[in-house]
């Protein structure tokens, strides 16, 4: 019985050598491009939460000149990295005795007559969030003295702030990123614009020396 030859196709697969010079290209990308795209989402968590406090500012600063009221920013369950509560004391516009539901003069949508002081009005959620509070985004608001505080921060009607909200800053930045131009200080004038500049930090959340 003849036996047929099969002849195989010039294919011979990687050698060892070819392999290794792969495990050493994508090392050397990982090493490279992993501190790059921290940097990257590092750099976007800042750009995107300042952002968000700048415009929190000017929609609380329009919102007091519209109702002729005083509006707060508020921390969100007493920190400022858990976000904003924008919030007005809930006025009886028609003069009636009562903040009608579902009107303008119902702040909080919450459907009843009650003219309630302090209503919440929009709640600002925040990116890059951890569940640990010393991790991630943090924010913090000093006073005048640099003193740290989570005191609310109030427009009057005029658009001006009021007396304890003179002379407040915000800091934000983002834990275990430090360095130069890696803080973001936000401060607002005492007729209420705000603006934002670029900071040296050396510590997250920033301290009164860092502002």
């Amino acid at each position: 019985m003849q036996m047929r030859q099969i002849k195989l196709s010039g294919h011979t697969g990687f050698t060892l050598i070819e392999l290794m010079f792969v495990v050493v290209i994508v090392s050397i990308l990982l090493v490279v491009g992993i501190p790059s795209y921290k940097i990257l989402k590092n750099n976007n968590c800042l750009v995107t939460n300042t952002n968000r406090l700048v415009a929190s500012l000017q929609y609380a600063r329009s919102e007091a000149a519209k109702r002729n009221s005083d509006v707060s920013l508020k921390p969100r369950s007493g920190s400022w990295r858990n976000g904003f509560l924008i919030a007005t004391n809930e006025l009886d516009f028609d003069g009636d005795g009562k903040c009608n539901a579902n009107t303008i003069e119902d702040i909080d949508g919450s459907g009843d007559d009650t003219c309630t002081a302090d209503a919440t009005m929009k709640i600002i959620e925040l990116g890059c969030i951890d569940v640990d509070t010393n991790t991630g985004l943090q924010i913090v608001k000093v006073d005048a003295a640099n003193t740290l505080e989570t005191t609310d921060f109030t427009y009057r009607s005029s658009g001006r702030l009021t007396t304890l909200s003179n002379n407040r800053q915000f800091g934000i930045c983002m834990s275990n990123y430090t360095g130069s131009e890696r803080g973001r200080v936000v401060t607002v004038s005492n007729i209420g614009r705000p603006s934002t500049k670029r900071t040296d930090i050396a510590n997250c959340p920033m301290q009164g020396a860092d502002f």
